[in-house]
């Protein structure tokens, strides 16, 4: 009995090579037979063998919604969250540095005492003089030291220096600096 199943199995496997050398050939044949066009073999049986095989290839992709839904490959089978996507930083122009004009005054004179010193201005718009101590200030200019022939006031980032004027000459020289970090006045120096 073992070898009538065996000898009627390799019978089967004959016929099945035989069908299948004759499609082959049969295929062989007709792409000889036809001109080798692009689209005349994606049109030809080619295309048919290829949908039997794989019966989804006919589904557009947008009707597969499910495989979307659940993701094979991902463990909890939830799509990914969308991703946030962060705001572009905005970027605020700075403001334009403000000019700072030194202050319109004209040094007079310097007083230097034990106890105190001060310093002696002229207001070149009213004509008016007066009189600040080191710490006191005028229109925003703050007196921070005071020596022999110059005074140093300073407005924020910005210190001007204001000196006298030489014998002999019109009126002194105002310089603007950048602000040092910490100024000891020349009064409490002593």
């Amino acid at each position: 009995m073992a070898a009538r199943s065996s000898v009627f199995g390799l019978g089967l496997l004959a016929a099945n090579l035989a069908v299948a050398a004759a499609a082959v050939a049969s295929t062989a044949m007709e792409a000889r037979s036809a001109p080798a066009r692009p689209e005349t073999v994606a049109a030809s049986g080619v295309a048919s063998e290829l949908s039997r095989a794989n019966p989804l290839r006919n589904i557009p992709l947008s009707q597969l919604t499910a495989t979307r839904e659940r993701p094979l490959f991902s463990p909890s089978r939830r799509p990914p969250p969308p991703v946030a996507v962060a705001a572009p930083a905005v970027v605020r122009p700075q403001p334009p540095k403000t000019v700072i004009r030194p202050p319109s005054l004209a040094l007079v004179g310097t007083i230097i005492g034990e106890d105190e010193a001060f310093a002696i201005f002229l207001d070149p718009a009213g004509k008016a003089a007066f009189r600040l101590r080191i710490g006191e200030d005028h229109q925003g200019w703050r007196l921070q030291s005071i020596q022999t022939r110059e005074v140093r006031m300073g407005n924020g980032e910005q210190a001007a220096v204001l000196t006298l004027p030489q014998p002999g000459a019109g009126s002194g020289e105002t310089r603007l600096e950048q602000q040092r970090s910490r100024e000891v006045p020349v009064a409490q120096q002593r």
